[in-house]
């Protein structure tokens, strides 16, 4: 049985936020199924630093602050759905 995919949507807006002169960047998405259905409740994580990783809200939307511009590896998990995983 393959399990459906679903697609990570990230707005590759990657915004450049300055507070009290430090530099963090603001990845936002909507974590969507293959027909557009959106995921509320994925797990949306940063491979190379797990602490960044939230949950998407009831529109299966996410916002996650990185410290640093990258490269990063995002992935989101949903169950019964496989893992998506995108390089920004």
């Amino acid at each position: 049985m393959r399990l459906p995919q679903f697609f990570l949507g990230v707005a590759l807006g990657f915004l450049s936020v300055s507070v009290w002169g430090q530099t963090t960047y603001l990845l936002t998405g909507t974590v969507t199924d293959t027909r557009g259905q959106v995921l509320p409740g994925a797990a949306v994580l940063v491979q190379e630093n797990l602490r960044l990783g939230v949950t998407a809200n009831n529109q299966g939307q996410y916002a996650i602050e990185f410290p640093s511009a990258g490269p990063w590896t995002v992935s989101a998990s949903f169950v019964g759905h496989n893992r998506e995983t995108v390089s920004i």
